[in-house]
């Protein structure tokens, strides 16, 4: 077994913790509105490459999904805007109701 030095370990706690931190605040943000890749960048103050994976991760976990909007970047090429997955109600056993 290949030996894996602590700060190696450190690193990559600190990169999950950024990666969680970025997706948090990214979620905060489409509280306040749809919006794309792009604008989410710019309202929370990080580069785009960023927040790409980081939103195709949410979509991943079913926490944001994509609209059928698409608004113009600077270049004019169209891009997808992104909004809060709203939870679907399921029917509890007792055959109420309740949201996920």
């Amino acid at each position: 077994m290949k030996y894996v030095q602590p700060t190696s370990i450190d690193a990559l706690a600190a990169a999950q913790d950024s990666a969680s931190a970025v997706e948090a605040t990214i979620l905060i943000a489409l509280r306040g509105g749809d919006m794309t890749c792009t604008e989410l960048a710019a309202a929370i103050g990080i580069i785009i490459d960023t927040v790409r994976p980081a939103v195709t991760h949410l979509k991943d976990q079913g926490l944001v999904e994509r609209t059928d909007k698409r608004r113009p970047t600077r270049f004019g090429k169209p891009s997808i805007v992104w909004t809060l997955r709203q939870p679907k109600p399921l029917e509890g056993p007792s055959g109420q109701l309740r949201l996920l």
